[in-house]
């Protein structure tokens, strides 16, 4: 008996190590974010999602009931296997089943993409169906959670879930679709669905819309069409300082001995703030820890007056608690002093009279 309740205590310990593990989290191997936002994944628990939080730069635990919409699917399945998926109005999250729902079927996500979450339009209720299961012409009819598929008649004239191609995709939706070879999926601007482009296929305004992941070259313009090219290739200025490569710490330079190469990576500790990213939210600074030159997000007071804006990205607004990035006296400050005090002193005089 003893060593049954020595056990169980044991057991409830490691469990509660375990769980707070999470938010005890506060070193990291990796500076980047990405790294960062893994480190944390690695740690979740049975009934929460372990989130990397930048504003404090430690993991935080999600849970269903107290997580924002954002993080819904994240989270694990309750005890009774429902899930966790956002509230209607969008204010936050909740356990549901499929057929606890009666609109936005497709958005529940059963486990299994064969499985489709759909309405049943004679109760007006949500039920799970079969892609594979389904009659030839209702495969039309079941719409998988995963929005790069599709419930469709394949070779051999079955239902199956199948990958969608570029052109079913709508014009916000082309990054979706992982493209064929050389060729990207892009909007098409003559409809309003995509269309699988090569860089030397697009008009010399869509350039920067084909991103390459070799960190030497870009898709530049070349006459009327674009044409993949290195720096050194642009005898342009304004083509030269107006390209831009999918690393935001690479950029073309315009100098006296024409167009170059400039990676932030590569400058000396001294030099890091010289270079500017071609996006502005953007900034290059000296990394302590790696010992170079790294890129991040800057911070509000990192702005200059006119550009406050910026900062108030999704990202950077879940790491300030909603708090906006505006401009006061000049200067880019998160919520302006003067009008929290403005709100202090009216809530002064609320109380007093």
């Amino acid at each position: 008996m003893i060593a049954k309740i020595l056990s169980i205590l044991f057991l409830f310990y490691l469990s509660s190590t375990y769980c707070g593990y999470c938010s005890e989290k506060t070193t990291f191997e990796e500076e980047e974010e990405e790294y960062r936002y893994n480190e944390c994944k690695e740690l979740n628990g049975i009934d929460y999602y372990c989130h990397y939080d930048r504003k404090n730069q430690r993991c935080e635990e999600l849970y269903c009931k107290t997580s924002s919409s954002k993080y819904c699917d994240m989270i694990p399945n309750s005890s009774d296997g429902k899930r966790c998926i956002a509230k209607s109005d969008e204010s936050g999250c909740e356990y549901k089943s499929c057929s606890d729902l009666t609109s936005n079927c497709n958005e529940f996500y059963t486990g299994d993409e064969d499985q489709i979450c759909t309405l049943d339009t004679s109760t007006k209720k949500c039920e799970i169906k079969k892609c594979s299961e389904a009659s030839k012409d209702k495969c039309g009819e079941l719409i998988p959670y995963d929005k790069t598929r599709k419930c469709a008649l394949n070779e051999d004239n079955k239902c199956q879930i199948l990958m969608k191609n570029c052109e079913e995709f709508k014009n916000n939706e082309c990054y979706r679709s992982r493209g064929d070879g050389e060729k990207q999926c892009l909007p098409d601007t003559a409809s309003d669905h995509c269309k699988l482009y090569s860089c030397e296929e697009l008009s010399n305004t869509e350039c920067n819309n084909y991103k390459i992941y070799d960190g030497e070259k870009v898709c530049a313009p070349k006459g009327d069409k674009c044409q993949i090219q290195t720096c050194s290739a642009l005898t342009d200025k304004e083509i030269c300082e107006s390209v831009k490569f999918f690393d935001r710490g690479i950029k073309c330079v315009y100098s006296d001995s024409g167009c170059t190469l400039s990676s932030c990576y590569n400058m000396d500790k001294s030099e890091c703030g010289n270079f500017i990213p071609s996006n502005k939210i953007y900034k290059c600074y000296y990394d302590n820890d790696k010992g170079k030159c790294q890129t991040d997000y800057k911070n509000c007071e990192e702005f200059s007056s006119g550009e406050c804006d910026f900062f108030n990205i999704e990202d950077n607004l879940e790491g300030t608690n909603g708090k906006k990035c505006v401009e006061d006296d000049g200067k880019c400050v998160l919520n302006s002093k003067n009008v929290e005090f403005s709100a202090y002193f009216f809530l002064i005089l609320f109380l007093l009279f």
